[in-house]
């Protein structure tokens, strides 16, 4: 586990390296240490850097037998190979990014400043909010296709930068078209999905009420992870979730309904705008986005039996 701090006060770069024995905790119970965490180590203290982010550590691709096997475990693997950097002010809103770049350099970003204010300094959510951001993060590695190159081909998206927030508020989603509307939101609501469900294991029930809360408490394509949680395995068809992103745009016309794939998409995004503000509905709307997960899973894997 490589940490460095780029531009965050000593203050709370101490304060930082007094949560790592709580993430490592979570993450080991989390995962019930099956994915490699009796390696998990860091130094301490954390690393100072230039201000300028340069991943200097080679990035490891996922071998081929974790690959085989898609699952919010993995995020075990990824805390070793993934450098995170303490950053201020990432972006306007956003507590954490994950950021992949060209030929295949991944890292994270936490804003710490960010996180601390968000929780006015108070030590114990500093710290449960600070093991959030990470974990959701991680999960984003988990669902990056660029890291199962063995077992998907995805070359439109080589070598292209791209990020993923963990952020408070998106105030520009509701402009955005269909098929982006639907790709980013799906994009946050899994890795919150997994990322509660990761908590969940872990059984530390503070951590798991503190985190379903302020999921809960975030925009629609956030707040819809800690639903997606709620779905029976649904952490364990991660594999399917990569499969539909790996759907190829620009063949639909040929070999799939486009017309029901669009239809799928635009009820999942409508379902999940009304979930966070219907709440005396929501049994019927959970029922319903149950119903479009099942639907979605099933086109998906129709198609990649062509």
């Amino acid at each position: 586990m490589v940490i460095k701090n780029v531009d965050v006060s000593d203050d709370l770069v101490k304060k930082v390296e007094k949560c790592i024995d709580f993430i490592k905790g979570t993450i080991e119970s989390g995962t019930s240490g099956k994915s490699g965490t009796s390696g998990f180590h860091y130094p301490n203290p954390i690393i100072k850097v230039n201000s300028k982010i340069t991943p200097d550590i080679p990035y490891l691709l996922l071998h081929r037998d974790v690959q085989v096997n898609v699952s919010f475990q993995n995020v075990s693997w990824f805390i070793h190979s993934v450098p995170i950097y303490l950053k201020n002010k990432i972006e306007s809103k956003e507590l954490g990014l994950y950021v992949t770049g060209e030929y295949d350099v991944k890292y994270i970003l936490l804003d710490v400043e960010k996180i601390d204010k968000e929780v006015s300094s108070d030590h114990e959510r500093f710290k449960m909010l600070l093991t959030t951001v990470l974990i959701h993060e991680l999960m984003h590695a988990v669902l990056d296709l660029s890291n199962h190159k063995d077992y998907y081909n995805n070359s439109s998206t080589k070598n292209q930068s791209s990020s993923c927030p963990f952020a408070l508020v998106h105030k520009h989603m509701d402009r955005l078209e269909l098929n982006k509307d639907y790709k980013d939101w799906r994009e946050e609501a899994y890795a919150n999905a997994l990322t509660l469900h990761l908590i969940e294991m872990s059984g530390k029930k503070k951590l798991i009420e503190y985190a379903r809360n302020f999921m809960i408490n975030q925009d629609e394509q956030y707040a819809v992870g800690a639903s997606l949680s709620k779905i029976s395995c649904i952490y364990e068809q991660t594999d399917d979730y990569l499969k539909e992103k790996n759907l190829k745009e620009n063949n639909l016309t040929k070999v799939y309904d486009i017309d029901k794939w669009n239809k799928l998409r635009r009820d999942w995004v409508s379902c999940v705008k009304h979930i966070k503000n219907n709440i005396e509905n929501k049994v019927d709307l959970m029922s319903q986005l149950e119903q479009l997960e099942n639907q979605i899973r099933a086109f998906v894997r129709s198609q990649h039996k062509r």
